[in-house]
């Protein structure tokens, strides 16, 4: 009869809210190209309507992963454990609605030879970003929770706040994927010892929690600075020209006889988070040559900071993090002729007249690019790795996207922002605005150090 007691529901707090994906959305359904579409190979997760959707336990795994980060013993306490005690938390599905299907593309690259690893193309779908749908997520308070209900009020405020402030959820995340932000927030605890609450918990269900007597408006900040993360924002403008290629041409620009456009994400032009993360990872393998270090150290340096796989199977996880590059102004669309040369003759091809339809810049020294990235749990050498990436693209050394050969994809910084334990702004000609220069330089040394 105790335990019966302890186990009896004394009140609920239920949080809902409009989740929006800030980029697009990878939840595979396990098909691939086992599926009867055998185009692709991952396939979005979708329920019997033939809707996208995210499933609650991706959601709470997630936020399980949070709060466990955090060590916030009152926050993990909600998820319960596998051995005593159940969770807490009912998470609904979230059904996206206006959801518009993406194929993006992969291929990998050769760090030596600089060109595609012969049978490593694939291609995936996602929700590209836009999409949204409503989640309800609620907290079951028992007898035995009576005495640690402002406690859980506050692990409950804090999941609310990490919401509020985004998340990231599904695959690719470390490449910029899966970001949601939950708007439109309303928040209530139902205490079944008010017979009010208990009367419109059961009879006015549809609008939980917006009937609750106590409305739970107090705020919090989530996000809590971490020690030993680096972060990189950084504004460039486009050199010249840039193209990341999407096959995908409208029947307009095929009958101008243009082979490949600039990829689009909703109405912006996009760079994905994958093409930059692997333009930085060959970067990283060039700069480390360059600097003498042994390709043992540079390959375990560069597996250990990105994460890696081995026979399709994920060895480590990557600590770096890059978000996807959305284009909105600043740029035109402009479509180049090229003629394709032999190689041996060096003469024209015959009837091998093509073109492109790259971005270009339309007036100099504006910012129209802007690259954020992170490490986590950054070392200091990892830090100067970073640092000299930084500086490469600023001074146009690295180049995005294709038609590399022809001076396509290079960068000229701006401005730029990096804290590492510490803020730090770059501006004209990349001198150091804020923060201790040699604090700077003193990171690129150890890596120096670590690699000879």
């Amino acid at each position: 009869m105790e335990n019966m007691n302890k186990a009896a529901v004394i009140g609920y707090m239920v949080v809902t809210g409009k989740i929006t994906l800030e980029s697009p959305l990878l939840i595979g359904d396990g098909t691939g190209d086992e599926s009867y579409e055998s185009t692709k190979d991952i396939h979005v997760l979708k329920n019997k309507q033939e809707q996208p959707f995210i499933p609650g336990t991706s959601l709470a795994g997630v936020l399980r992963d949070y709060v466990m980060s955090c060590g916030d013993e009152d926050a993990a306490e909600l998820f319960g454990n596998a051995d005593t005690e159940q969770s807490m938390l009912q998470i609904s599905d979230i059904v996206l609605e206006n959801a518009v299907l993406t194929t993006r593309d992969g291929v990998r690259i050769d760090s030596v030879t600089g060109t595609s690893v012969n049978g490593a193309k694939f291609d995936y779908e996602a929700v590209d970003k836009g999409a949204d749908g409503q989640l309800k997520i609620s907290i079951k308070l028992r007898k035995k929770h009576e005495n640690k209900v402002q406690d859980i009020r506050k692990a409950f405020i804090k999941l609310r706040a990490r919401l509020e402030e985004g998340i990231a959820v599904g695959g690719k995340t470390a490449t910029g994927f899966g970001r949601i932000k939950m708007t439109e927030t309303a928040s209530g605890y139902y205490n079944f010892g008010n017979p009010a609450d208990v009367k419109a918990w059961l009879l006015d269900y549809e609008n939980i929690p917006k009937n609750a007597s106590d409305k739970i408006t107090e705020k919090c900040k989530a996000t809590v600075a971490e020690t030993n993360r680096l972060i990189v924002d950084a504004d460039f403008a486009i050199r010249s020209a840039m193209l990341i290629r999407d096959l995908d041409v409208s029947v307009e620009d095929r009958d101008k006889n243009i082979s490949a456009v600039f990829k689009r994400s909703g109405n912006d032009f996009v760079i994905p988070g994958t093409s930059l993360k692997g333009v930085l990872r060959s970067h990283s393998a060039y700069i480390l040559d360059v600097m003498g270090c042994p390709a043992k150290f540079a390959n375990e340096f560069i597996n250990n900071l990105m994460g890696y796989s081995e026979d399709n199977e994920h060895k480590a996880k990557s600590r770096l993090y890059v978000e996807e590059t959305y284009i909105k102004n600043g740029v035109k669309e402009y479509p180049q002729p090229r003629t394709r040369i032999d190689r041996i003759t060096g003469g024209v091809v015959r009837s091998a007249l093509f073109s492109t339809k790259p971005i270009w810049q339309k007036e100099q020294g504006c910012a129209t690019v802007h690259i954020h990235f992170e490490i986590k749990n950054a070392k200091e050498e990892e830090v100067g790795l970073a640092l000299l990436l930084l500086r490469d693209m600023w001074l146009g050394k690295v180049a995005i996207g294709g038609e590399k050969s022809i001076g396509r994809g290079t960068l000229n910084g701006i401005s730029a922002k990096v804290s590492y334990n510490g803020d730090y702004e770059l501006g004209t000609k990349g001198k150091v605005t804020k923060g201790n220069k040699d604090t700077l330089e003193s990171y690129v040394k150890a890596l120096c150090v670590k690699g000879n």
